[in-house]
């Protein structure tokens, strides 16, 4: 083959010549026209820059030949690549594949002293091996409900052969998704059904069974080499979905309907009671968080605008899965008992995601921590490790191995980790976040008092904890929290600094005090068990058992050169606080937002969200950041059915922290027939039937199509 090229190129320069159009000895425009690149695998086809000469990562190589006024060797020169990062070639014009990329391949020669250079595009590609499916949303477990949508994502696996040339590569495949109709994937799925875009997303349309796959091909005709992924079963059902989110809380969800109630029955049929029922404004998840904790099976009951459904759900009890060190970092200190010691901190976690280190027992032999293959640390409180240390140990930078053990349950959970001993912790920042009363209804923490938040009045009465350092869960019980950290950021509960380092006072004519444990027959301040909220872990301080008076309160903490200061002035109670709806409402656009004016006993505006919620009597224990409002604090009366009444919402404003107010109409308020009324009004009564019953008027405003 390569003879007959050779032999027709020279042909046609014979001809050429004899013609007196050009000659060998012409210009070098003449001289590149009649010098060109070739594949020695396909000697039939010129290769050039106007389109690419497609190679892969791990493939065969590409050996290129030049063809030079009929010479295809003997002719001295260099072989280069633009981009020996994508494709390398030698000095026999043999080229390779090592990276994705595009690059110009080119031949460089003298000819009667002129430079000239032939060249031809060449891209590099990768082979997919594997293709992986699988939702983004980690909750999917294969069931979707009509209306929903779940974004999947497919990642390739390069060929092997690739991965040895480059381990950090990548295949090059695109990835197509496809629904179908059988498990074996031969029938399109019909769109009435469910429907996928190009980038992954399924929609589901109607209730039915699906099969979602993914196959990575180099083009999207392509035929050969493909790959494809195992099949993804989807199940497309309008009933409800029951997710445990703890062990005395579920997940209710309806996407079809408005839920407007949730019972929960235990295997006897017996209604069980709930501490707390949340619902979001569209009325689409309910989150139910039951009296005790939720083990076994129960059936639950949710009512709807359109009818009753229930499920029944089997509910685990909550249990140690994972122990974790935050930080490896173990502070050195000098333990008055105990000699050289470093403290470190690790958290317990159970199959539910929740951090349990401070709400689990700890007999003596339920966690345990060796330290250095042979010595065992102390838990010297729930999450913090005493490491004793030789003298050798005793210096900053010295490592060694930590296995922490929780044996509480069986199987035993435990972790190994590298620690670092650092130096001596101590408070560097130190904040007062303020007092809290602890719901044990709720089991939820609500700030009443920092520097800009006052929900204390005259006759506030105060219950004390217990007067017990392992007690910090008594009903109702009202505590000052302090947030510290040392210099290596690590909260002070966990670095193990003694928190008898903090100094707390509180003064004042209103009546407001720290309780006392008993400590060696004497009565002392003390920071017991640490309170955690949202995750962050405080240094907790008691109130003593008091009903307030008029006057002020000055709160002062103090460590290690650092201060942080509180300055109140308890009130009178005086006139009784004002919640009055002072704007109107759009129905039929999105988080539309009704103005309102909310003020304490004080005639002070509150409007943050925990403010609200404290001032209103209601609580967000799950930090859903949505609260529906109780009719014994706001209800409405349609001027055509006084029966009826709308449904009002607190949402949190996540930017600014605020509460923002929302409703959900009643049928009767906006309809007459099926028809919309261009407007209509309510009246709003808030906290009725008290002395703080206060009345506004509602218009309702249709939205425009």
């Amino acid at each position: 083959m390569k003879k007959r090229v050779i032999s027709f190129l020279l042909s046609a320069m014979m001809v050429l010549s004899m013609a007196g159009v050009i000659s060998l000895s012409q210009t070098v425009e003449t001289k590149a026209a009649i010098a060109f690149l070739y594949n020695k695998a396909n000697e039939g086809k010129i290769l050039n820059k106007k389109s690419y000469t497609y190679i892969y990562v791990g493939g065969k190589r590409i050996n290129l030949d030049y063809s030079i006024g009929g010479k295809t060797s003997s002719v001295k020169g260099k072989w280069e690549s633009s981009n020996p990062n994508a494709i390398t070639v030698n000095k026999y014009g043999v080229c390779q594949a090592v990276g994705n990329g595009a690059a110009v391949v080119s031949f460089t020669y003298m000819s009667n002293g002129e430079m000239i250079t032939i060249a031809c595009a060449m891209k590099s590609l990768t082979r997919a091996s594997a293709v992986d499916l699988s939702a983004t949303d980690r909750t999917f477990a294969g069931k979707m409900e009509p209306h929903d949508a779940v974004q999947f994502t497919a990642s390739t696996a390069p060929v092997a052969s690739a991965v040895k040339i480059n381990p950090n590569i990548t295949s090059t495949y695109k990835v197509y998704y496809s629904l179908y109709a059988d498990e074996a994937c031969t029938q399109a799925a019909s769109d009435q059904i469910a429907a996928v875009s190009a980038d992954g997303l399924v929609t589901a349309n109607a209730e039915g069974t699906v099969w979602l796959k993914a196959i990575a091909k180099n083009t999207k005709n392509a035929t050969k080499y493909n790959v494809e992924s195992d099949p993804v079963k989807i199940v497309i059902a309008a009933n409800m979905t029951i997710t445990q989110t703890g062990a005395r809380s579920i997940l209710a969800v309806s996407p079809a309907d408005v839920i407007t109630g949730v019972k929960l029955f235990d295997a006897s049929g017996n209604a069980m009671q709930q501490s707390s029922l949340s619902v979001t404004p569209d009325g689409l998840q309910a989150t139910f968080t039951a009296t005790r904790d939720l083990v076994g099976t129960y059936t639950v009951e949710v009512t709807t605008a359109s009818g009753t459904s229930t499920e029944t759900i089997t509910c685990e009890a909550a249990k140690i899965t994972e122990v974790v060190v935050p930080s490896p970092m173990a502070s050195m200190g000098v333990d008055g008992s105990n000699g050289l010691v470093a403290t470190l901190n690790f958290k317990l976690y159970d199959q539910f995601g929740n951090d349990v280190t401070t709400n689990i027992a700890y007999p003596a032999d339920s966690c345990t921590a060796l330290w250095n293959g042979t010595t065992f640390a102390r838990i010297t409180s729930q999450g913090v490790v005493t490491i004793p240390l030789t003298s050798e140990q005793y210096k900053q930078g010295f490592t060694s191995n930590i296995v922490i053990t929780y044996a509480g349950q069986s199987p035993a959970v435990s972790t190994e980790v590298q620690v670092m001993i650092s130096g001596p912790s101590a408070i560097q920042k130190l904040e007062i976040a303020g007092v809290y009363r602890y719901d044990s209804a709720t089991q939820s923490y609500t700030k009443v008092l920092d520097q800009s938040t006052n929900l204390l009045t005259k006759g506030s009465v105060i219950t004390d904890f217990g007067s017990s350092a392992v007690i910090n869960t008594w009903p109702n019980a009202y505590y000052l929290l302090v947030r510290a950290s040392d210099q290596y950021g690590k909260n002070i509960t966990e670095a193990g600094v003694n928190s008898n380092t903090v100094a707390v006072s509180i003064t004042g004519t209103a009546g407001l005090a720290l309780d006392t444990v008993l400590i060696n027959g004497s009565e002392v301040y003390q920071s017991i068990n640490p309170v955690t909220i949202n995750g962050e872990a405080f240094l907790t301080y008691p109130m003593r058992a008091a009903t307030l008076t008029e006057g002020n309160i000055n709160i002062v903490v103090t460590a290690n050169g650092q201060l942080s200061q509180i300055s109140q002035v308890i009130a009178s109670a005086g006139a009784a606080g004002k919640f009055t709806v002072t704007g109107s409402a759009t129905v039929g656009i999105e988080n539309q937002p009704i103005e309102y004016t909310l003020l304490d006993t004080a005639g002070k505006s509150v409007t943050k969200y925990e403010e609200v919620l404290s001032l209103c009597g209601l609580s967000d224990p799950n930090k859903t950041g949505l609260v529906m409002i109780p009719k014994n604090i706001m209800q409405t009366r349609s001027l055509k059915d006084a029966n009826t009444s709308s449904i009002f919402w607190w949402a949190k404003n996540q930017t600014t922290g605020t509460a923002v107010l929302y409703f959900t109409p009643t049928a009767e308020t906006l309809v007459s027939g099926s028809t919309y009324l261009t407007q209509s009004y309510e009246k709003v009564i808030t906290f009725p039937g008290t002395d703080k019953e206060q009345l506004s008027i509602l218009t309702i405003n249709a939205a425009s199509n």
